[in-house]
This record gives C-alpha cells, sequence and structure tokens, in this order.
C-alpha cells in the first residue's frame, strides 16, 4: 500500500503529565518502547501507601477518600480544609480481584462514605452462588478460612460451632479437607456433620472432574435444581478446564463486570471495580489497591499472561486524571517497582490506624 499514511497517536489528553510518566515505565518493562506524551501540563500527584495488611490499606482508603470529600469528622475537614474537596463520584478504588474489594466497602461503610461496586447486577453476586464457590474455594484451598466460615454457615451450622471448629482447625495447621472431618468427629461437633461428610465427598474428585459434572452434583446433593443463578454459573461451567480455572474466573472479575450501558452506575458514590471493568473510564482520583506480587500480577496468571496483567495495571494507572494512590503489602508488585521513586510520594504517618478487632474464642 504505498499510499499508507501512518498516524501514531502519542497524546495522553486524560492523565497528567506525572501520571503518564509513572505508567509509561510500567507497560514499558515488557521491552517495547512507547512514544507517549501529556497534553495537560499539570503534574498531577501520585501517592503511596505501604500497608501492614489488607485491613489497614483498606482503613487507609476509606479515610482518605473520607478526608477528599471533605471529611464526616471535624479532624478529616481540617486536613484537606485548604484544597477544594471532591465530589464522590469523583473517586474510583479499583483492585484486580472483586474479593479485594468486599473489605474495602466494609471500610467505607464503616466510615460513612457511599459507595457502589460494579458487578453487584452479576449472578456471582447471588448468595447461593457465592455460597457454592465458598464450598470449592475450601476444596481446593483448605488454608481459605473466610470460604470455610461462609460455607459452614451455608449449611447452617451455628455460629458457635463455626467458630469452635475453625479455632481447632487453625490449631492443627489446616491441612486437608480429611483432616477436618477427622477433627470434627473427634471433638463431637455434630451441627458441622452434613457439612464435613460433603465435603469430603467432594475433595478427592475436585481437581479431577469437569466444573460442569461438581456442579450437577453439588446442585443436586443440597437440592438447589431449579435455583436460576446457579444454573446461570452452570451453564458457564463448560468453558473451564477445570473447578480451580472457574474460580480464577470469577474472583478475577473478567466475566462479572457491569457494563456502564447497563442501567448506569449511581452518581452520588464513589465506584469500586475490578480493572477489567475499569476499561474506558476515568476519575479525577483513583485508588489502585493490592499492588502487590501475588495480586498484581495474579499469582494464578501463566508466564504467558503477564503482559496481560501488565497492560491492566497500566490501564488502572491511566484511569486517574489528577490524582493517583498506590496502595501495597510486601512483597510489592514488580510494577509498582518500576515505576521511578522520584515521582511519587509517600503517605504521611499522621494518621491514627484504628486498630483490627479480634475474635475472641467462646472455648479455651
Amino acid at each position: 500500500y504505498p499510499e499508507l499514511c501512518l498516524l501514531e497517536l502519542g497524546r495522553n489528553y486524560r492523565s497528567s503529565e506525572k501520571i503518564v510518566s509513572a505508567s509509561l515505565p510500567v507497560i514499558e518493562s515488557d521491552g517495547t518502547k512507547r512514544d507517549l506524551k501529556a497534553a495537560r501540563s499539570d503534574a498531577g500527584r501520585i501517592v503511596r501507601y505501604d500497608a501492614e495488611s489488607a485491613f489497614d490499606e483498606a482503613v487507609y482508603i476509606a479515610h482518605e477518600i473520607d478526608a477528599l470529600v471533605g471529611g464526616v469528622d471535624m479532624i478529616a475537614a481540617h486536613r484537606r480544609h485548604n484544597d477544594k474537596a471532591r465530589a464522590l463520584s469523583d473517586i474510583a478504588v479499583l483492585a484486580r480481584t472483586h474479593r479485594q474489594l468486599e473489605l474495602i466497602e466494609q471500610c467505607l461503610i464503616e466510615q460513612g462514605v457511599p459507595c457502589v461496586v460494579a458487578g453487584r447486577g452479576s449472578f456471582l453476586s447471588d448468595g447461593a452462588v457465592r455460597d457454592c464457590l465458598s464450598f470449592f474455594r475450601f476444596l481446593v484451598d483448605p488454608a481459605d478460612s473466610v470460604s470455610l466460615r461462609r460455607a459452614l454457615r451455608s449449611f447452617e451450622c451455628p455460629i458457635t460451632a463455626v467458630i469452635r471448629l475453625q479455632n481447632i482447625f487453625n490449631e492443627s495447621g489446616r491441612k486437608s479437607v480429611a483432616g477436618l472431618k477427622k477433627l470434627s468427629d473427634k471433638h463431637k461437633i455434630i451441627e458441622a456433620g452434613e457439612f464435613c461428610a460433603m465435603a469430603a465427598a467432594f475433595a478427592s474428585k475436585v481437581r479431577k472432574e469437569k466444573p460442569e459434572k461438581l456442579l450437577r452434583s453439588y446442585m443436586s446433593a443440597r437440592f438447589l435444581g431449579g435455583n436460576e443463578e446457579l444454573e446461570r454459573l452452570l451453564q458457564a461451567a463448560p468453558y473451564y478446564a477445570d473447578m480451580p480455572e472457574l474460580l480464577e474466573a470469577a474472583v478475577s472479575g473478567q466475566e462479572i463486570d457491569v457494563r456502564r450501558s447497563a442501567g448506569g452506575y449511581q452518581k452520588d458514590a464513589v465506584l469500586l471495580t475490578t480493572l477489567h471493568g475499569a476499561k474506558g473510564l476515568e476519575f479525577p482520583v483513583v485508588f489502585l489497591a493490592g499492588l502487590q506480587d501475588g495480586l498484581l500480577p495474579l499469582s494464578a496468571a501463566k508466564s504467558a499472561d503477564i503482559d496481560e496483567e501488565r497492560r491492566l495495571c497500566y490501564v488502572g494507572m491511566t484511569r486517574a486524571e489528577d490524582e493517583l494512590y498506590l496502595c501495597a503489602e510486601q512483597p510489592e508488585s514488580p510494577f509498582l517497582a518500576a515505576i521511578p521513586s522520584s515521582l511519587i510520594e509517600t503517605a504521611s504517618s499522621d494518621r491514627k490506624r484504628r486498630p483490627r478487632s479480634k475474635q475472641l474464642t467462646l472455648f479455651t
């Protein structure tokens, strides 16, 4: 095509200069140079927060958003009194998976900050579906105490029995599903008998049988045939090679993000969404949560998918127009390490951290 004219789109009109400069090393770490410059002359702001835990990260995000919108309490309002307060709809929190957003949502609610989670219209948010996925997540990973608790409760196991069994299982090292059943029998926690028996029956099959067959067996055993939302999960199952792959797809948000045309987002609220769901969106302020190795890139990602993980990180960073907050535990993501430290300011340590409450055992 001798008449061909090649036009390169090398100007970013969304993000500030500092945000564009910080995002380029992330996307270029695949070895390909990009010629991209910011059309905006203002520098912008990038803040890094090193979290002690996922809870600490969620509390920081909630407190910082509270301050950005003017502050519900007097201290937060005083911190920002010289700055222009942001509208709730100016702010988004992005994470790699929906499960990360659950804790952040809880902290925002506790702080009194209105928020909406993209994907809530999905069948995967249905209680019966979440119970089912928790059951299989525990079978795949017996150390997943969150899934174990939800699965036990879905079998109508009293909370006192749940706590007792969890404490005993934790002390044993949480090694296997069979070990849980033995502990349940040994300590005569009869309320968990139905769950333990069914878990033991499925444990040997969860990595061998097709997800569709496992789901049909689960629905049959629990008399859930005809449940509309579980039927939708069943229809998706044949597209996955095994149950771990289906669980990974469910947690990553690849298939469950709400499209913007589907009724629209609530306007007067902070938006929480996955990186997949953030494509095409833009916000004056963006919090990018979970920038640690194992979450971004996701530990389950194959080596061939690392470039896609890198692109997702780049997408998340460049959703921000003016302010970008990068939050991470250790070990930090290699994508975060690629950003020049000269472009980042570290979050001040003057914020009082709220200590995480500890569940007291009812038994000694």
